[in-house]
């Protein structure tokens, strides 16, 4: 073992034993953990040295990116000092390996939910980034030109994500790869049900919290069999997620008591607080529905007084990550000012 691999492994020891139950479930690497060569001839190509995080990386024999630093003059900004993962197909490693793309990053189950990472480049060029699930199914994928300013790609997928592969230019660098099981990320997921029509609703009183109100509700919508809805009164939370640009919000309904089934079609969700009322129903396409409704100090007050547009809500099922989205643009609203917008779409 390198002294480089010892420091790692004592690194990520570390963050073993300090995680919180909520520290789980969002997590960075940011590739400063150990020292690094400035050239690439000095190393080997990134393999296990984080499996102990539940990420792997992998590429066809000893090629693939290499952790580098800073001073090797990679010319990017944006990134997180002083290493990072760099590719450079007319270079050599130590061991004849060559730091090329086509890289593939390897998550162990429970599978993220979103993936994000920054990657940038001296000259603009072209990347692409894609998704997979545990079945090497293409769930998601984005493609962007690099500059030489180091810019996030987030990849996301309500079923979980098993693989990313990322593909770029002669020269490229990756930073900061974050992945989290977390629901409502910085960007609405896909793969979600559709409504055939829904309505949104949030007042936010800027004096007093016990005025404000939401609701949420989702009719007509695609075919969902009950075994999809999970069982939230054991182990299936739902979280509703309010997206209104660079904003978000999110209400949470955890599994447990306050959960119960309606009979053999989904589940109501009632606190004794009062906030919120919530059901989830399976059903036939155009039959199945969901809700959320409340009101008081229970209803967020992250979100700008007038939304910008669009704005998109999504329930989603923490268990096998089956959501409900909504989305509504200039056309669908009714109203957007002063802390009060009402939305409805079909």
């Amino acid at each position: 073992m390198t002294a480089s691999h010892a420091v790692r492994g004592a690194a990520i020891a570390a963050w073993l034993c300090s995680l919180s139950a909520e520290a789980v479930r969002a997590t960075t690497i940011d590739f400063d953990d150990a020292s690094a060569p400035c050239n690439f001839v000095e190393t080997v190509a990134l393999r296990g040295e984080y499996s102990g995080m539940g990420v792997t990386f992998s590429a066809p024999g000893n090629d693939g990116g290499a952790i580098i630093d800073e001073c090797g003059n990679f010319e990017v900004t944006g990134h997180s000092s002083p290493n990072f993962l760099a590719f450079n197909d007319q270079a050599l490693l130590s061991d004849g390996g060559v730091p090329q793309d086509p890289e593939s990053i390897l998550f162990s189950a429970p599978y993220p939910l979103s993936v994000r990472l920054k990657v940038g480049a001296p000259e603009q060029d072209g990347f692409a980034a894609g998704a997979f699930d545990a079945t090497d199914a293409l769930i998601d994928s984005r493609s962007l030109t690099l500059s030489d300013v180091m810019t996030g790609v987030r990849l996301s997928a309500p079923s979980g994500i098993a693989k990313v592969v990322i593909t770029g230019p002669t020269l490229f660098v990756v930073d900061d790869l974050e992945f989290s099981s977390l629901l409502c990320g910085d960007e609405p997921p896909g793969g979600c049900k559709a409504a055939g029509k829904s309505l949104l609703q949030l007042k936010n009183d800027p004096t007093d919290d016990a005025k404000d109100k939401l609701t949420f509700k989702f009719l007509n919508g695609a075919a969902i069999a009950l075994a999809e809805l999970g069982n939230p009164t054991a182990a299936s939370d739902y979280t509703l997620c309010l997206y209104a640009g660079s904003a978000s919000a999110s209400v949470d309904l955890p599994a447990g008591s306050h959960w119960s089934a309606v009979g053999d079609q989904g589940f109501k969700y009632r606190d004794p607080s009062g906030f919120p009322k919530a059901l989830v129903k399976s059903g036939p396409a155009g039959k199945s529905k969901a809700f959320l409704k409340g009101k008081g100090v229970g209803v967020p007050d992250d979100l700008p007084p007038q939304l910008p547009l669009p704005v998109t809500a999504v329930l989603v099922n923490s268990e096998n990550g089956i959501c409900f989205k909504a989305a509504y643009d200039s056309g669908d609203v009714i109203s957007n000012d002063a802390g009060r917008f009402k939305a409805k779409a079909q």
